[in-house]
Order: structure tokens, then C-alpha cells, then sequence
């Protein structure tokens, strides 16, 4: 059976602008049933990851989590409590809407060396081979050389694809997709569709412009690491784009050809 994975961005689920943590209620109702629906029209093996918006994201840039801590370790452990609670909000969401989500803590099996990675699928495989729905997230975890470092989502899906053999990666983003440059300037123009190669351009020309993939600059490092399958960028703040890009849509948002 496919595989698919799906990153929820940060943007989407929570309200990422606030200093305090809050969730955006409104959307992660839509979203589950639109991942719901998805799932009753075809039968495929999802797993869900979720980035951190206004759980993870102010209180990490505070204390300057991604850089690493020697001594107090207490931001850590607030950090991965709020993400704790934005996970458990998600799988509960979820769950009211049928979906057999699983909340899956990466930073309790998994540590880092210098901010790299090695997850073991083991248990996601025997989740998915029970048709359940993994839902894992950004996340701090325990560093072999900098005591901490901060796992973002988009990390560990491009760590997942290869792994789970995934035929197809979505990414719900705040835009339409990737653009030729910032999406609010009038000279952008949505990529609708690239190759490999294609993305290596674009990444090449990051140095003459900071905002040429339209807010994707993060992405594009993970995104080109993945190869033998689908990626599609969507816009997860517009309604049924998750759905559509799950059942195989590729009219909507970029779809990048690896």
C-alpha cells in the first residue's frame, strides 16, 4: 500500500504570529476532515507531521535552542512540553473525526549529533501495518555535542520519506506554493509545477535572492534530500487544497517531481 506523508506547517495549525501558544481551532477542525475524507475515498498509509508555529517557535528563539545548551536544560524541557500539548490537541482533533492518529514523540526514542538525525521506523511501521496514523512533530531533542538541538518537521519528513519508501510528500503550507519570488511582491508568479533539477536552480539562486521560493527557503534544503516520488506545496489556510492534494490533485500548488 502507498505511503504518504503530509507536513502540517506551523502557519496552518496554530496562530504563529502570537507570543503565547494558540491554536487555531477554526483550521485543525477543517483540516482533520478533510484528512478524514481523503482516507475514507482511498485506501493509503498516512503519517502526519506537525511543525511548531506558536507552541515552539517563541520560546526556542528565546532561549536559542538551535545553537545548542550546556548547562540549563529547563527551556528544553518547556519547549517540549508545549509541543507535547499541541500534539496531543492535533491527535485529539483526529481522533473526534475517526482517524486513528497516534502521537508519536520522536525526542523520547530518538537523540541528535550536531543537529543530524537517524530515526528508527520500527514502531511507525507497525502503526501504519495497523492502518493507525502517526502524527509526529518538531521537536527539541537531546544533542551528543551541543546537549540540544531543535528537529524540525520538515527535517524529519525528508528523513521519513526515504525510509517508509513514501510515493508521496504534502506540504500544507500559509501560501499557494512556491514562487519565483516573494508571493506579495507583483512580480511573483507561481511555479506550478519543477523537476529535480529545476529545484536546484532555484536553490543555487538563493545567495542573489532570499525570497525567490516565496517563503520555501527552509524547505528547499529537505525537499531536495528526498528523491523517487511526489512533493506538493499547497495552501493548508484554503479549503479542501490538503484534501485534493491527498487524493492526487496536482492542479493545485507546486508539484516538484523528484
Amino acid at each position: 500500500m502507498n505511503t504518504t506523508l503530509i507536513k502540517l506547517g506551523g502557519s496552518v495549525i496554530t496562530k504563529k504570529s502570537e507570543a503565547e501558544p494558540v491554536l487555531n481551532k477554526q483550521n485543525l477542525s477543517r483540516i482533520s476532515e478533510e484528512i478524514a475524507s481523503s482516507l475514507q475515498a482511498q485506501k493509503f498509509n498516512l503519517v502526519i507531521v506537525h511543525g511548531a508555529g506558536s507552541y515552539g517557535h517563541p520560546i526556542s528563539s528565546k532561549h536559542k535552542l538551535a545553537q545548542g545548551i550546556s548547562d540549563d536544560f529547563i527551556p528544553v524541557s518547556k519547549c517540549q512540553a508545549l509541543m507535547n500539548e499541541l500534539n496531543s490537541f492535533i491527535c485529539k482533533e483526529l481522533n473526534e473525526k475517526n482517524i486513528p492518529a497516534f502521537p508519536f514523540q520522536l525526542s523520547s526514542t530518538t537523540t541528535s549529533t550536531d543537529g543530524k538525525i537517524i530515526i528508527n521506523t520500527d514502531l511507525i511501521n507497525n502503526l501504519l501495518s495497523k492502518r493507525m496514523v502517526p502524527v509526529l512533530f518538531g521537536t527539541p531533542a537531546i544533542d551528543d555535542n551541543k546537549g540540544c538541538s531543535i528537529i524540525s518537521g520538515d527535517q524529519i519528513i525528508s528523513n521519513l520519506s526515504s525510509q517508509l519508501n513514501a510515493s508521496k510528500v504534502v506540504f500544507a503550507t500559509n501560501v499557494d506554493g512556491m514562487f519565483t519570488a516573494d508571493p506579495s511582491k507583483e512580480n511573483s508568479e507561481l511555479l506550478k509545477s519543477l523537476s529535480a533539477e529545476q529545484l536546484k536552480e532555484i536553490s543555487a539562486e538563493e545567495s542573489k535572492d532570499a525570497d525567490v521560493t516565496g517563503g520555501m527557503k527552509g524547505k528547499l534544503e529537505w525537499i531536495l534530500k528526498m528523491s523517487n516520488l511526489t512533493c506538493q506545496v499547497v495552501n493548508g489556510n484554503t479549503q479542501n487544497n490538503i484534501k485534493e492534494a491527498l487524493l492526487g490533485n496536482e492542479s493545485i500548488g507546486t508539484v516538484i517531481k523528484l
